[in-house]
């Protein structure tokens, strides 16, 4: 990819507090949409993505 760390749904899950399924509903919503899907269907955040998202939900952006 371009030199970002990425990881799988179930650690950006882990690191918001929320589960696999609740990304996958945000992701349907556009509310957080994974930055790259690979050919298998593997959605892929990168770390920076997750960690504005956690900024944004707590308010301090």
């Amino acid at each position: 990819m371009d030199g970002k760390k990425y990881v799988k749904i179930g650690k950006a899950a882990e690191m918001i507090g929320c589960s696999p399924q609740t990304l996958r509903n945000y992701e349907r919503k556009g509310i957080f949409v994974p930055e790259a899907v690979l050919e298998t269907g593997h959605r892929m955040y990168s770390v920076e993505q997750i960690e504005k998202f956690i900024q944004e939900q707590m308010g301090e952006v």
